[in-house]
């Protein structure tokens, strides 16, 4: 229902609502303020007036309150709002595996698998794990270090071919004879190689050999086919038997191919697994050492441990051990088993402990002389020694 009154203050007239009574308003003509006389219970909320065709805008005391209060209310922005920071750990590891992974290959695998995990996570969950770009960067580097490792691996083998190659046919300088110092002398072992020996030790022969055959054959003591010994005892020089030294050649034939002279990188692998192998059974040939020992009245007084070692480009077992015969002065004995696929050869160099600045350094320097030239790669002249 229409209410009409009039402005109080230029007189004109302003038609409204009923439930605008009690309200304050400007007149649209003179902006006097007009206060709408009471008619009934009015509600406090903004409605239009319509004066004239012209649409007035009315506001309650409420409304102002709820406005100014709304304009002193502080405006939550994007920059307000805290967020808990992302979940780096995953893709941190991998990129730094995969930096290590340049130079130690084995971490090149963590990286992938950290990188691939840390990715399956970002995508599940990006609001909570973070570092992608890390990712895709260990994951890079991860696969990189392992390719690396595989043409490492491919060519590491095929150099030990093109060595094992130039090896079998003489041309590296490892297998070429040294140039011999003074008063040294290259012996020739038959069917085997060359050694080369110092002025102070002889190659057994004459006399002395055939005496010493015969008491080995009473004995039943085997006899080394390749023997160098201290220098005068082929003349049965009294002050030579003063001293002692030996160093011994000999060949075993095999029944089955075994590992080449000048072994593959794979070869000297398995070689070592065999060295292992021998280790469990080391027992059983420290017996059959001591039980010789034994029948000549001596002993073993101490081992060392077996170990596979490189010597001059060829591998060979070592085994090393010192012997004393009843109260005479110890022994140093060192075997060494050069294996050349259908057979081994037997290298023994040994001296009396008292004696070892006399020899040590000498046979040292016989073994890095000894050159395998015999070099096996098929079962053939198999007679040939």
């Amino acid at each position: 229902m229409a209410t009409k009154f009039e402005c109080p203050h230029c007189g004109q007239r302003v038609e409204g609502e009923d439930d605008w009574s009690g309200m304050k308003l400007e007149c649209p003509a003179c902006s006097g303020g007009i206060t709408i006389p009471q008619s009934k219970e009015t509600d406090s909320a903004a409605s239009p007036v319509v004066v004239k065709d012209q649409l007035v805008t009315v506001e309650s005391d409420e409304s102002n309150e709820q406005e100014a209060t709304a304009q002193n209310m502080p405006i939550e922005t994007p920059e307000a709002t805290q967020t808990k920071p992302q979940k780096k750990g995953l893709a941190m590891a991998s990129l730094v595996c995969g930096i290590i992974g340049g130079w130690f290959s084995t971490l090149s695998i963590p990286a992938v698998i950290c990188g691939h995990m840390a990715l399956s996570k970002i995508k599940k969950e990006p609001n909570t794990y973070g570092g992608k770009g890390l990712a895709i960067a260990g994951l890079i580097l991860g696969y990189l270090g392992l390719v690396l490792a595989f043409i490492g691996v491919m060519l590491r083998l095929e150099t030990e071919k093109v060595i094992q190659q130039l090896q079998q046919q003489g041309k590296l300088n490892e297998q070429r004879p040294l140039p011999l110092p003074r008063d040294w002398q290259r012996a020739v072992i038959p069917n085997v190689g060359t050694i080369d020996i110092p002025p102070t030790m002889e190659v057994a022969k004459g006399t002395y050999v055939k005496v010493k055959t015969i008491i080995s054959q009473q004995l039943k003591i085997p006899i080394a086919k390749f023997v160098i010994q201290q220098k005068g005892l082929n003349d049965l020089n009294p002050e030579a038997f003063n001293l002692y030294v030996r160093v011994l050649v000999d060949t075993d034939l095999l029944e089955k191919a075994g590992c080449t002279l000048h072994q593959t990188w794979t070869e000297k692998q398995q070689l070592k697994k065999e060295c292992q192998q021998l280790k469990k059974e080391y027992q059983q040939v420290k017996i059959l050492i001591e039980a010789t020992a034994r029948k000549y009245e001596g002993r073993i007084i101490k081992w060392d441990p077996i170990t596979v070692q490189t010597i001059s480009g060829m591998t060979a077992i070592r085994i090393g051990y010192k012997r004393q015969l009843n109260t005479n002065p110890p022994v140093v004995v060192e075997m060494y088993s050069f294996p050349n696929y259908d057979r081994i050869h037997l290298l023994t160099l040994s001296y009396r402990e008292t004696e070892k600045a006399e020899w040590a350094k000498e046979l040292s320097s016989v073994l890095s002389r000894f050159r395998i030239t015999n070099v096996r790669t098929k079962f053939s002249d198999r007679k040939a020694q």
